[in-house]
């Protein structure tokens, strides 16, 4: 199967484009990292496989309307721990 069918076929009956569900995968990931772990940013975008932390904070922000940081923040404050 060509990359090109399984992208039009992976639309037709999903009516969402192949690179949309991993992006959302991606990020999905990355929050579940972000709230269990202190692991920096860039280690975070490493693991996820995006590009760069620019790249992660403007797709984070896009999905989760608020960037990576203010995730973190609040994770923090509700266990008593200042960012």
């Amino acid at each position: 199967m060509s990359r090109n069918w399984l992208t039009v076929g992976f639309c037709a009956r999903y009516g969402l484009a192949v690179a949309s569900v991993d992006l959302s995968d991606r990020i999905a990931e990355a929050r579940a990292l972000i709230l269990a772990t202190h692991l920096p940013l860039v280690d975070i975008v490493r693991g996820v496989g995006l590009p760069d932390p620019q790249h992660l904070n403007k797709r984070f922000k896009t999905c989760e309307r608020h960037p990576p940081s203010h995730l973190r923040r609040a994770r923090g404050a509700a266990f008593g721990v200042r960012a």
